[in-house]
């Protein structure tokens, strides 16, 4: 029995059909409200593996690790690759700076000319430090 969509308090026979059940089985209703049989859903036969002895398994998973390891150690080589050539086209680039840089002449050497200042110099230059 199932309750009625439209009035909770009214009970419906199950309708004929096949209702999913939680487990993976299938109920069967053959006739409205009879329930006919509870199956299992029809699932493919796994296959089963076949047979194997450890020496041919221990060969298999040496050959898949030694192809993936092949595989990684490509990929960090281009890596490794790439990284030195961004590196060394920077070196060139920083090194070409250092020679156009070293070409040109150095600024002109500021010479500071100690001068004696009277008192009224020396008063005027301190109210000048202070504006600043």
């Amino acid at each position: 029995w199932v309750e009625s969509p439209e009035d909770e308090t009214q009970r419906v026979a199950l309708p004929v059909g096949e209702y999913p059940l939680e487990g993976g089985e299938v109920l069967v209703v053959a006739e409205d409200g009879i329930a006919s049989e509870v199956r299992t859903s029809e699932a493919p036969p796994e296959e089963a593996p076949a047979e194997m002895n450890d020496d041919t398994q221990a060969r298999d998973v040496q050959s898949v690790l030694k192809s993936e390891l092949i595989k990684y150690k490509k990929l960090i080589d281009e890596d490794a690759k790439a990284s030195n050539d961004i590196l060394l086209a920077e070196i060139k680039k920083l090194s070409d700076q250092v020679v156009t840089l070293s070409e040109q002449p150095a600024g002109k050497r500021i010479v500071a000319t100690p001068t004696q200042l009277t008192k009224q110099g020396r008063i005027l230059e301190k109210l000048r430090n202070n504006r600043k």
